[in-house]
């Protein structure tokens, strides 16, 4: 309940902010571990989202322009009647069924592909141009078409979640603290020409809470489609907004009293 309190204050008014004059550096970072797991909560939802949504599209546009020959996976080996090498392209993906095993990797003139051969499946980029090989015996088994692709993808969405979520997860609770430490190092600088005077703790976290209006404008921009290389401008110019006026507000807030230890 406190959380929801301070996570709506902190967007509702900048009097609010008078709270990291009373926090523990500790609070703050309590606060921020919440608010942390709750933006990843949020992010990774919109990641499954969007992630799903591809992986219709991909399996409609592989229905759509029959790309996949009729092959199927029984027991860790493809099967298949067609003509082979079999070899379909798109762009700079290039997708080869081959079961003889005559066709390699480097015999293929595509940036990027899969290839599947008897038992195997390579798949391969530029920053992987000679991949291992995966065991079909991985994959289950049933007639390879678009909408096998698709049930393939979305059970990929759901094994990677996870480790992406935790990846989420530290990657924001770090450009946090370090914004956080940032602006209120730079804004302690200015602090010898004010008076009273912020020490670092507090500033650092004035920063923490404002970190909660910026954020979450930045998902809710990314949450209607908006990945546009300004959404990284705009959750920096909310984030300077509430900093640089919170920290006007709360001066006359100020007393003679010490700093609590940082």
């Amino acid at each position: 309940m406190d959380f929801l309190r301070t996570l709506l204050g902190t967007c509702a008014g900048l009097r609010f902010y008078g709270l990291a004059l009373e926090w523990r550096t500790a609070d703050a970072l309590k606060y921020l571990l919440k608010l942390v797991g709750l933006l990843t909560l949020i992010a990774a939802s919109l990641v499954v989202r969007g992630a799903l949504r591809l992986a219709n599209e991909a399996g409609r546009w592989m229905e759509e322009q029959k790309f996949l020959p009729e092959f199927s996976i029984e027991q860790g080996r493809a099967r298949s009647a067609v003509p082979q090498p079999y070899a379909r392209r798109a762009g700079d993906f290039q997708f080869v069924l081959d079961t003889t095993g005559a066709t390699t990797i480097n015999a293929v003139n595509a940036p990027m592909g899969i290839l599947v051969s008897s038992n195997s499946l390579f798949a391969w980029n530029e920053f992987n141009p000679q991949p291992e090989p995966i065991s079909l015996a991985l994959f289950p088994d049933g007639r390879v078409d678009a909408g096998y692709v698709t049930r393939l993808l979305r059970m990929a969405v759901g094994w990677l979640i996870v480790p992406v979520a935790m990846g989420m997860f530290l990657a924001f609770l770090c450009v946090a603290l370090c914004q956080a430490a940032a602006f209120g190092g730079m804004a302690s600088l200015m602090e010898s020409m004010m008076e009273p005077q912020f020490q670092f703790g507090q500033l650092f976290r004035i920063g923490i809470l404002a970190l909660t209006p910026a954020s979450l404008v930045a998902l809710g921009y990314a949450a209607l489609g908006l990945w546009q290389g300004w959404l990284s401008f705009i959750y920096l110019v909310v984030f300077a907004f509430y900093f640089t006026s919170a920290t006007a507000v709360c001066r006359p807030l100020l007393g003679p009293a010490e700093e609590r230890e940082f």
